[in-house]
């Protein structure tokens, strides 16, 4: 009974690294890359609780494990916002929510980042109507940032360019859309009425 039981457990642990392995080396699909230049735009960025070194204590690794299946879990069962007064709110730590919540990167020049918006709503919100607010509120009302080259206050209502194969989303500025799309060669038809 006792060889059984070694041939059963061996079989168990060969099953478990084939598993492993096919996982570990499963072809990933690469998304195509964006026809623009990313590295002109800031970034928008997820809460990261991870950030730990790799020479840091055992008990800061795990700490940090721990933290990072709580965010997943998290992820799984959805998000809530609580209402909130409308004020002025940052657009880049607004946009670090919505890209926590779906994980859709938002693109957006340096100064538009630190920006302002008004922005803030009399309900709870789950994080599909969060997101849908904020980029409603990006869209409608104006957002203010400071223009460096005009040396000027600018607040505008920004246009939102979303490319769904990379999962990203670029804000501009409605008046600097169709410079963006001609310098870059993308076709405007290609976001439809979302233009308009």
């Amino acid at each position: 009974m006792r060889p059984r039981l070694k041939y059963l457990i061996g079989g168990f642990v060969l099953c478990a690294l084939a598993l492993a392995m096919l996982f570990l080396f499963w072809p990933q699909h690469e998304p195509p890359p964006l026809p623009f230049n990313t590295n002109v735009f800031v970034s928008s960025q997820p809460l990261n609780l991870l950030v730990v070194s790799p020479h840091a204590p055992l008990k800061d690794r795990l700490s940090s494990f721990v933290l990072g299946l709580e965010q997943k879990i998290q992820r799984q069962r959805g998000w809530s916002f609580s209402a909130s007064p409308v004020g002025n709110w940052g657009v880049q730590p607004l946009l670090n929510n919505c890209m926590d919540v779906s994980g859709t990167r938002y693109l957006m020049p340096a100064q538009i980042a630190a920006g302002i918006v008004q922005f803030g709503h009399s309900n709870a919100l789950d994080g599909p109507q969060m997101i849908a607010a904020v980029e409603s509120a990006l869209q409608k009302s104006d957002t203010g940032w400071w223009d460096a080259k005009a040396k000027k206050w600018r607040a505008e209502p920004l246009q939102l360019l979303r490319f769904p194969a990379q999962k990203t989303v670029v804000l501009l500025p409605k008046s600097e859309v169709a410079d963006f799309l001609r310098t870059n060669g993308i076709d405007a038809r290609r976001f439809g009425k979302a233009l308009d």
